[in-house]
Parts: C-alpha cells; structure tokens; sequence
C-alpha cells in the first residue's frame, strides 16, 4: 500500500490523500485512477479534484460529486457514472461524447442527465449546450469561437441520435 495525494485543482492543495494497492512506480494515471476509487469508496470529497488524466476505465462513481473536478484527458471508458453529480443539481447517467479544440487543447465532456437531457461540461464550466453556445458567442473570438462552435454542433448531432 502506498500514500497518493490528489489535489484540488484550484488552490493546489492536497484534497485527500488515498491508501492506493499499487507499485511505487506505476504511471500516474494508473495511480490517479485508484485513488478515485479509494475516494468514493471511503467517501471523499471529488469536488473541485484535478483529475486530470486518470486511469477511470471501468470504475464505479456512481453517485460520486465530481462539481469542478478537472477530467481533462481522464479514460472514462465503460465507468459508471450514474446518479454523479456534475454540477448543482445535475445528475449524469453517462458520458456520450469527448471533444479537444485544437486552439488550446481545451476539452469538452458531453453527458447525458439523469432526466434524458445533454449537458456539457466544458473546462471548468458545466452547462446546458444552449447556455454554453451564448457564452461562446459573447466571450471567445475568432479561431477559438469557430471551434467551440463546431464541437457544440458536434454534441448536438450526438445528442439528436440519442433522442
């Protein structure tokens, strides 16, 4: 058994520190990825957690509150994410899409809400597609709206087929 601190990927501070089953060596995804387990299983806070690139394929978050957690280039492959909370009052049942800009390498998560509705979640903002477009429209220029633009086409022609 090691020690693995996750940070909170805002203030940079240790959140929690988990009690992983893994070498000392092993890749930091892999260790990011047990340690997420250990949290929701011993019921830590995700909140506002950077996890960024965590190893999650297959992990069990059900329920788990991932509100401003960073999943950037986190494996969310075949992980339960049912009932996770993923911002104030939303609940997801599962990840339907990934999108990266190119401008900035910028990262947008597509889910699918526990009610049947897609919502975004894109960087640290979690939003509806309509509300994150308006924000798109009014705060990114050039390259960067054109491309955000195309990923929010994107998600909705994904949302369209799960309709």
């Amino acid at each position: 058994m090691i020690k693995f601190n996750v940070l909170n990927g805002f203030s940079g501070a240790v959140q929690f520190t988990a009690q992983i089953d893994c070498a000392d060596d092993a890749p930091a995804s892999v260790k990011m990825g047990l340690a997420v387990k250990w949290a929701v299983a011993n019921g830590a806070n995700l909140c506002y957690a950077d996890l960024r690139g965590a190893d999650l394929r297959g992990a069990n978050l059900r329920g788990a509150n991932l509100r401003n957690a960073d999943l950037r280039g986190a494996d969310l492959r075949n992980t339960d994410l049912r009932n996770a909370v993923i911002a104030e009052g939303v609940k997801i049942e599962r990840l339907l899409a990934r999108a990266t800009r190119i401008y900035d390498g910028y990262e947008g998560l597509l889910f699918l809400t526990e009610d049947g509705q897609p919502f975004g979640r894109f960087g640290c903002r979690a939003m509806t597609l309509d509300a994150f477009e308006a924000h798109a429209a009014e705060y990114e220029p050039g390259q960067k709206r054109s491309e955000t633009e195309a990923i929010i086409a994107y998600f909705r022609a994904i949302a369209a087929v799960e309709e």
